[in-house]
């Protein structure tokens, strides 16, 4: 503790400042501002000495001084283990700081606000001028049991802090549960109270023997509450789940929500809905704020009188022997507590990426930068080699500057054993040979000259389950007796053997083009299964000198972009092929280039996809449940191959790499004269959303084609007697008078498409239970799956390889068509849903994991469709719900009323363009929202609309729609059939708008008012569309260069009202542009 009177309860500043030389702390700068609070720094004292060259130096007490020599308040707490850890409050605009041995001399200065502890043998109590929050010492795992707002009054003691370790073979295990946690309080001093936690997951019972220590660390003068959580084990135990601070409100004790960073609030309402917020997020009760910060997103679940109302911090898988987590709890009822809370962010998001380094250490590194690419990449193999061990980085840098001087290699003294550098033109890769195992140590861009990866990490994982049932992982760099290396030509082979269960590995690595290609093979022993694998984990550190300039391309719904990621905090989690996790790729980037990664499998086998930023890196995962999972003596031949490509531009450009492959080597790129899609599909211009019998319908759809004034198409939803989700898949009979409905819409020139679903049935029906249930997907406890969506109905998913499935679905489709007359039918979820993984052994394909969703299931199920309609009279079409990719080839169209989120760009569209037609937004929302989907609907190449019939008498709304159906019927060449281009660059400043676009209750999103986009149709013409959806005039810079447009000759404009001849265009230049208010305009270059 640093040397001041307790009695004072004083912060105490240093004095005097020694020369900056030694152990440094190294904050980034958005922890610096006014609203920064108290940073932590955890290290081993004698690593840190010898890593400064400072051999029998003692830092067991150290103090903090800023670089400039200004005072800073500093608190030092003990750990039995032997580290230490210092908290202190940085300066504005100060972000380098030197740790020194001891603790300057001080004074104290007094705070009004102090923290007080209270401790009996039954509890420990800690109270600021914000909160007093309760630990038990015998029950709840130690963890708050009561937390109160001190400005309000209001009491919480009805609450549950949830956090637990889960798998899907052993359930969930809680903190909570242990009866007999180690409380106490760690330190106490001038900045805060640390209270220590120590407690055992499920009470000791859980597999692994998964352990926590919490310290709560009580800083004065902040409602914020750090909390650091590690957690470790005994064995090598598979988590699907590690949670940190679910705080369950069982009492329906708050009103509100807020989701930080996204511009989303909304009341609770006991609703079930799940709610995100990045890097935060808070429940409220007037001025009762309870937050959390953390970067990678923070979840609400409004769940009262079932689950529960939950705030939620990191949630993230685990294996391996420990893992750290940090967050931030929130407890303020202060005046301007949200206001407080926003302005904090900065900093605690930014609190993972603080970092403690010596002046030897940074001397070292610098020789070697300034040697050129080599030296670089030798000090970014150190660092990663060496761990969390400073001491350890010095000696490793010691050795490479060594070589050095001596004209060698510097990265060569670093390939200890069969360590290699593999190169692949610009990209370099280091595999290191850890004594049992290989790691990837390193990923290098050697044109820019500096490290991507944040650390060394496994080159893949897998969980394997023993015949005791006990879930363990195995890893590259651990457990192996022998490993090889061999590199002939571009191809390395790296073979894995010896492991105590009988396990061999080889990963084949092809390196060509700054891009490697790595496909692996797993052999398991009889006793053993696997259960699933990690082909490629990626741990990136921020790119450049600062992160904020970095951006992260993950692949939810439409397409997703977040920049300053790491600091702003993203998590994507979802199973592929999905309408949530459209394609498996992700990519992390700056201006001077950065990574693609995806996983190219011509099959679509199913696989979870991680894309994550916060806590100091970014993360993109690949994970596939293993076929026949859980079968003793199962292996792993990995299907195509994990892909990791060094790119220069931006998102497009990483799209462009997909699309490359995908339209070359997938199974499912559309060959339209296998397909046909029928002409007047792809001339649809606009898509009315109706329900009911044919009076609900039929007028008013009339009315809003002629109000359109181009090709139509309608989605007719409950056309059928049975209530929606209700004794699915028995559709008919019809309402009364629907076929003749359908006449008389194809009469006015309307195309007619009802609703099917093409995955549930109703578990409560008796053919069901006499004959469905065989063909349901089930589980590995051999019970069938469920789905419920507000009906009342409990409806289970059906496995699409079962004949009798496939024959219900083509049944109901082609009578629709034969009977009713419909023009094509929307068979939903197929692309919308995740697989199932069915274990029932009796439908004949792989238990769990692998491709037989797609090639034996739907594939097959939808081409048989498609054969059958082509032998009826006239052209029909089937489309589904949102946009998994494999399924493009048997779909003529994709509903993409899911294409809602924020950040969300149009990733699907740069892939899928003009190959499948997209169509249909939810058109939710106030007036300004359903204007701002018809114009982004219109740049991404979208069939416009999927919008109520009323909207036409929207003032706003309507003429807008309708001005971009026609501008989208004018471009139909481009949109419908073309190729998308990169959007256009645009100069100057663009006004932004705030609308709700109730997506999911309130759905605020601020956009800009000026949409744009870009097409190619393929016969040298590109088309770039802009449109304005405010009400005043726009004005704006359209600027682009050679690479960009290859003009011949003058232009055309298009609006609704036609064609007029355009501005001519030059190889590069600038065009001002003007628009009118909700105009929308293309100009259409001849490239020749």
């Amino acid at each position: 503790m640093i040397a001041c009177p307790p009695m004072l309860l004083g912060l105490c500043l240093p004095l005097l400042a020694p020369a900056l030389d030694g152990p440094v702390i190294i904050l980034p700068e958005a922890a610096t501002g006014a609203a920064a609070l108290p940073q932590t720094v955890t290290f081993d004292p004698v690593d840190v000495a010898r890593a400064a060259g400072m051999e029998g130096v003692e830092f067991s007490h150290p103090g903090v001084v800023a670089a400039d020599g200004g005072a800073v308040l500093s608190q030092v707490t003990a750990h039995p283990e032997g580290t230490v850890t210092v908290a202190f409050v940085p300066l504005p605009g100060v972000y380098r700081y030197l740790l020194t041995p001891t603790a300057p001399a001080a004074e104290p200065v007094y705070l009004a606000d102090a923290v007080t502890v209270e401790e009996t043998d039954e509890s420990i109590v800690v109270s600021n001028a914000y909160y007093r929050v309760t630990h038990p010492k015998r029950e709840n795992g130690g963890l708050p049991s009561v937390i109160e707002f001190i400005d309000s009054g209001k009491r919480l003691d009805a609450f549950l802090i949830n956090d637990r370790v889960y798998s899907a073979t052993s359930g969930g295990h809680l903190l909570r549960e242990d009866p007999a946690p180690e409380v106490r309080v760690l330190g106490e001093g001038p900045l805060a109270a640390v209270v220590e936690v120590q407690s055992r997951y499920g009470g000791g019972r859980a597999p692994g023997a998964p352990r926590a220590t919490y310290r709560f660390h009580y800083f004065r003068g902040t409602p914020g509450i750090a909390v650091e959580a590690d957690v470790t084990q005994a064995g090598s135990t598979s988590w699907a789940e590690l949670h940190l601070l679910e705080v369950n409100d069982q009492s329906g004790a708050f009103t509100g929500w807020v989701g930080g960073g996204t511009d989303q609030e909304g009341e609770l309402t006991a609703s079930g809905q799940s709610y995100a917020g990045n890097p935060w997020g808070a429940i409220i009760d007037g001025p009762n704020v309870l937050g959390i910060v953390c970067p990678g997103g923070v979840r609400i679940h409004d769940g009262h009188g079932e689950y529960g109302t939950y705030v939620h911090g990191p949630w993230v898988s685990w294996s391996g022997a420990k893992e750290r987590l940090n967050a931030t709890l929130w407890v303020s009822a202060a005046e301007g507590a949200l206001g407080d809370l926003a302005a904090a962010t900065a900093s605690t998001a930014t609190v993972a990426r603080t970092s403690l380094v010596t002046t030897l250490i940074e001397g070292l590194e610098a020789r070697l930068a300034a040697s050129g690419d080599q030296g670089r990449m030798a000090a970014a193999m150190a660092g990663r080699m060496a761990g969390p061990s400073l001491s350890n980085r010095r000696e490793l840098l010691e050795t490479s500057v060594a070589a050095l001087a001596q004209g060698g290699d510097p990265r060569q003294p670093l390939l200890t054993g069969g360590s290699r550098v593999l190169e692949a033109g610009d990209l370099a890769l280091v595999v290191a040979d850890t004594g049992d195992g290989l790691a990837l140590a390193s990923l290098f861009d050697q044109a820019v000259g500096r490290e991507m990866a944040s650390t060394s990490q496994p080159l893949w994982s897998a969980s394997v389950r023993l015949a005791s049932e006990e879930l363990v992982e195995v890893r590259s760099d651990a457990g192996f007796e022998a490993t090889k290396v061999s590199v002939a030509g571009g191809t390395a082979q790296l073979e894995w053997s010896g492991h105590e269960m009988g396990i061999e590995a080889r990963m084949e690595v092809r390196l060509a083009d700054s891009r490697v290609s790595t496909r692996l093979s797993i052999d398991m022993p009889g006793s053993a299964a696997l259960m699933s694998v990690v082909p490629l984990n990626l741990r990136l550190g921020p790119l450049g000198e600062t992160g904020a300039d970095d951006a992260l391309l993950y692949p939810m719904v439409s397409g997703g972009l977040v920049t300053d990621p790491i600091t702003q905090g993203v998590s994507h989690v979802g199973q592929y092929p999905s309408g949530w996790t459209c394609i498996p790729m992700g990519a992390y980037y700056d201006p001077e280039g950065g990574l693609y990664a995806a996983w190219h499998d011509p099959l679509a086998g199913t696989k979870d996809v991680l894309v994550q930023a916060g806590s100091g890196e970014a993360r993109i995962q690949f994970t596939y449940p293993a076929e026949d999972a859980g079968v003793l003596g199962n292996g792993f031949r990995q299907p195509g191959e994990m892909v990791v490509h060094l790119m220069r531009g931006d998102w497009y450009d990483a799209a462009r790499i997909y699309r490359a492959w995908a339209s070359t080597e997938s199974a499912w790129w559309p060959d339209e004269a296998q397909r046909r899609t029928p002409e007047w599909m792809k001339e649809v211009a606009v898509w009315a959303n109706a329900s009911g019998g044919p009076e609900d319908v039929v007028d008013a759809v009339s009315e809003f084609a002629e109000y359109m004034g181009v090709p139509t198409a309608v989605h007719w939803y409950n056309w059928h007697q049975i209530p929606f989700d209700v004794e699915y898949p028995h559709y008919f009979p019809t309402k009364p008078g629907v076929a003749e409905g359908v006449a008389e819409l194809q009469a006015a020139g309307v195309r007619v498409m009802p609703y099917i679903n093409g995955r549930l049935w109703d578990t409560a029906l008796e053919d069901f239970k006499s004959s469905g249930i065989a063909a349901a997907t089930k589980d590995e406890e051999g019970a069938y799956y469920t789905e419920e969506y507000g009906s009342g109905a409990v409806l289970a998913p059906m496995c699409p390889t079962q004949e009798l499935w496939r024959g219900i679905v083509t049944d109901t489709v082609l009578r629709l068509c034969d009977e009713v007359g419909v023009d094509g039918v929307y068979i939903d979820q197929v692309a919308a849903a995740s697989p199932r993984l069915c274990f029932d052994a009796t439908h004949g394909h792989p238990l769990c994991g692998g491709s037989w969703w797609t090639d034996g299931g739907y594939w097959p199920m939808l081409t048989r469709l498609r054969e059958r309609l082509r032998a009826l009279p006239g052209e029909k079409m089937i489309t589904t719900e949102c946009n998994a990719e494999p399924y493009t080839h048997l779909f003529d169209g994709y509903l993409t009323w899911h294409f809602q989120y924020h950040h969300q760009i149009p990733l699907f569209a740069a892939v899928y363009g003009g190959q499948v037609q997209l169509f249909g937004r939810s058109f939710g929302g106030d007036s300004m929202a359903q204007r701002l989907k018809a114009a982004e609907a219109l740049v991404w190449g979208e069939q416009l609309g999927w919008a109520p019939c009323g909207i036409i008498h929207d003032a706003l709304a309507g003429p807008m729609l309708r001005r971009c159906a026609r501008l989208r019927h004018a471009l139909q060449p481009f949109l419908a059939v073309g190729e998308m281009a990169h959007p256009p660059t645009i100069v100057g400043e663009i006004p932004e708008v705030t609308s709700d676009w109730q997506w999911s209750g309130t759905w605020i999103r601020t956009d800009k008012v000026l949409q744009c986009g870009a097409w190619r149709d393929g016969n040298g013409r590109l088309a770039v569309i802009f449109a304005n959806v405010s009400e005043e005039p726009l004005r704006f810079t359209w600027a682009w260069d050679g690479a960009y447009l290859r003009p011949n000759g003058e232009s055309e404009i298009v609006t609704e009202d036609g064609v007029a001849p355009g501005p001519s265009f030059t190889t590069s230049g600038r065009l001002p542009i003007s628009l009118a208010p909700l105009e929308v305009r293309a100009y259409v270059v001849d490239e020749g």
